[in-house]
């Protein structure tokens, strides 16, 4: 199979692992310092961060969920697994992470609170046992933090996901239990009134739901195991183009929208499914890409890219709380906010990734190699981190 390959891994995988760590970190960076659209200016000057931000939501941390669920198929296919060590591998990969991500952030995000006026409700959930409950089972933390415990409940899943190695077509069914789980997901939160029993129940038929992202990993792990010829490869780049193309024009919709009620509305109907196969598309579209001459420095990027997930939030509350506190700095068009927190947090989450990952004793916060205390206790060592990308 001609394709270009570094060392032992596939540079179209790390070409799509370091663009949608880039994307993910633009969709945080291009709303106001509360999440929002930039309600307090013009209508006109909320335009351009809402247009970036429609663009980086192509690389969703869904998008991560397919490339982890793509390199889990690729792994145990090649050598088989007991599931008893794969789910061990996961814990050590995403669990672990997830405790100590989530006492940082309980705290470190107290920082920003305390300039903009919600300190004390952050506080006070600290003294709530549930609140730490929701963290670890849901990611509540910080608002990124969900990825872990999605991609953990969905790997437990991943044996009835393999079928689509074999039968690609398989790939079809995202449609309808997208569908579903969308539909299922608005009449709980219409019907539901007791917060913390909705927030639970929408969270477990979303990962229902989102094991057709699994399926859609595995099968096109199969298609991709089938050896596709360049010519095939560019024919079906150029069809998946138009794919995208629609459908980023369906969440420009939801972004007029929102820039004209000044505030995120409810994403329904075709911008909610744009939303939801966008990441399908994208990913395959970077499949599609494997016989192009990729540059080794995605290899290099992409090994850090995890750990950009995990802690490019901390660079924006910083950002967000210098510009509050600094009475010289006076920036008047939202779009320049976005573009100078973006310039400064992805270089600089990139390099504090680097730096962690220098020393064996913190590089698994990052996701860069085993956890030291742990190693010796998980089976099936062999299923290694990022070394374990491999060629065919």
């Amino acid at each position: 199979m001609s394709q270009t390959v570094v060392g032992s891994r596939l540079t179209w995988i790390d070409a799509n692992r370091f663009y949608a760590a880039c994307g993910v970190v633009m969709i945080h960076c291009a709303t106001d310092a509360a999440g929002g659209p930039f309600s307090e200016y013009e209508m006109a000057d909320r335009v351009a961060p809402a247009i970036l931000r429609a663009l980086a939501t192509i690389s969703s941390s869904e998008l991560f969920l397919l490339l982890s669920l793509f390199l889990i198929a690729l792994k145990i296919d090649r050598r088989p697994l007991s599931y008893t060590s794969v789910i061990l591998f996961q814990i050590e990969r995403l669990t672990v992470p997830l405790i100590v991500w989530s006492i940082f952030y309980a705290f470190f995000k107290l920082i920003k609170a305390r300039d903009f006026g919600y300190e004390q409700p952050l506080i006070n959930q600290l003294h709530e046992w549930n609140s730490w409950v929701d963290y670890l089972l849901l990611g509540n933390a910080q608002y990124h933090l969900h990825f872990l415990p999605t991609m953990f409940f969905l790997v437990l899943f991943y044996p009835a996901m393999r079928a689509a190695i074999r039968w690609p077509a398989l790939i079809l069914v995202v449609l309808p239990m997208l569908y579903t789980m969308n539909w299922i997901q608005v009449w709980l939160w219409e019907r539901i009134d007791d917060p913390y029993t909705r927030e639970y129940l929408v969270f477990m038929v979303k990962i229902l739901g989102y094991t057709s992202y699994g399926i859609a990993a595995f099968a096109l792990y199969g298609i991709w195991k089938r050896s596709l010829g360049s010519e095939d490869c560019r024919h079906l780049f150029r069809f998946l183009l138009i794919l995208a193309l629609v459908a980023f024009l369906a969440k420009l919709t939801y972004i007029a929208n929102s820039v004209l009620a000044g505030q995120w509305i409810n994403n329904q109907g075709a911008s909610r499914f744009a939303d939801l196969l966008l990441p399908i598309i994208v990913f395959s579209m970077f499949l599609m890409g494997q016989h192009r001459e990729w540059s080794s420095l995605y290899s290099r990027f992409a090994k850090l890219t995890y750990g950009v997930y995990l802690i490019h939030p901390a660079w924006i509350d910083a950002f967000d709380t210098v510009l509050k506190r600094s009475v010289s700095i006076q920036i008047q068009h939202p779009i320049w906010i976005v573009l100078a927190k973006y310039m400064l947090v992805l270089p600089l989450s990139f390099a504090t990734v680097y730096l962690i990952s220098k020393s064996r004793l913190t590089a698994w916060i990052v996701g860069v190699g085993p956890v030291p205390f742990l190693s010796k206790f998980i089976s099936g060592r062999h299923l290694t981190h990022e070394k374990d990308i491999e060629s065919r």
